[in-house]
């Protein structure tokens, strides 16, 4: 069976790595993958080099619809069109919601069944960005096409799949989570506790509890660290600054690097908005801090708390709170023997059920129901 993989610009987060890994399963479990992704030097079969500027959720230089946007997403799926045309595609699987969306226009006069891998939830996540009414209104209008014209769509939670029957029927959709690497167990130093955010600098992220936390902490023991980029790279580093935090910022890590750095801490955070968007959100993050044996500690927001408790791998503390989620820090740092049976619960956890080849292998099952 050949599987079409088309997916959006490479970001180096979660969308990519997502899709990375998804392209990795399917080419081990011996299925034909074919890329169709935008631009990248590591890409194959590109299908325009050039980015339409929805990609980058940028405003249209008109002020209602964004009607040049359009017609170049209509260009770039007769370009797609042309490329399946000449490949034997079985099934095309998009990623995210403006591939999709493309994806739907070049099978519109095909019977190749359409699969959308939503990622999330991008008029929301839009709308969280500030974007124009317009410009939201746009994506929301392709979100909702799209979920309709698909044959199937993976979901990336419980929370996301309810509030996603609103527009169509629970039986068009699978849970298809994130996960995280099985790694060897990592002794870790107990001389000092390494406390670690790790992940893309958005709003939507919350990371200036996390900094304002770290101002509060007199115990010479802990160290903070803070590593990724963003597009508010800019102001994190006017908050470290103004506030005097005792953050160490590592730089945008290769994935590589960022997962051996996490077997040195010893606490992951996990700071969130509670915007639908990040309600429903299955932050990568969290996975990779307990395939490295974090401890998580995590807002209450989305359902990822839930599984903090059941599964007794971090703490969860109230939202937007400096106050108290230094008091969980404290709390993990102080309780030597629960940090490392909760290190112990994450890294069993992710080789038990949350790893990458356990929850992808549920997309055979909707590969051959399609076929």
């Amino acid at each position: 069976m050949n599987i079409g993989i088309f997916a959006g610009p490479d970001t180096g987060f979660g969308d990519t790595i997502r899709t990375k890994k998804i392209t990795e399963f399917l080419s081990e479990k011996g299925y034909g993958v074919v890329n169709l992704n935008f631009g990248g030097t590591s890409q194959v079969n590109k299908v325009q080099p050039q980015l339409p500027r929805l990609f980058k959720f940028t405003k249209s230089i008109f002020a209602s619809i964004s009607f040049f946007d359009h017609v170049y997403l209509l260009r770039l799926s007769k370009n797609l069109e042309k490329k399946l045309q000449r490949k034997r595609i079985d099934i095309l699987q998009c990623e995210t919601t403006v591939p999709a969306y493309i994806g739907s226009l070049a099978l519109k006069h095909r019977k190749t069944p359409l699969i959308f891998d939503m990622h999330g939830l991008s008029a929301e996540q839009a709308v969280m960005e500030g974007k124009s009414t317009s410009m939201v209104d746009y994506i929301r209008k392709i979100q909702t096409t799209t979920l309709k014209s698909a044959h199937h769509i993976f979901a990336v939670s419980d929370l996301h799949k309810e509030y996603l029957q609103s527009v169509v029927e629970g039986e068009k959709i699978t849970v298809i989570p994130n996960a995280g690497e099985v790694r060897p167990p990592f002794t870790k130093s107990e001389e000092n506790i390494n406390v670690v955010y790790g992940g893309i600098f958005a709003y939507w992220e919350n990371i200036q509890t996390y900094i304002q936390s770290t101002t509060l902490n007199a115990d010479e023991r802990i160290n903070f660290y803070l590593l990724g980029d963003g597009p508010l790279k800019g102001t994190i580093m006017n908050i470290i600054k103004s506030l005097n935090a005792p953050v160490k910022y590592l730089g945008k890590l290769s994935r590589k690097k960022a997962m051996d750095f996490f077997d040195k801490c010893h606490i992951g955070a996990l700071t969130s908005t509670t915007d639908i968007a990040r309600q429903i959100a299955c932050p990568i993050k969290f996975f990779d801090y307990l395939s490295s044996g974090l401890a998580v500690l995590s807002e209450d927001v989305g359902w990822w708390p839930q599984v903090v408790r059941d599964h007794d791998v971090g703490l969860v503390v109230k939202q937007n709170s400096p106050a108290d989620l230094y008091e969980g820090i404290h709390h993990l740092v102080n309780d030597s023997q629960k940090r490392k049976q909760m290190s112990q619960n994450a890294q069993k956890l992710i080789s038990g059920e949350y790893n990458w080849r356990k929850q992808l292998s549920k997309m055979e099952k909707v590969y051959n129901s399609l076929t």
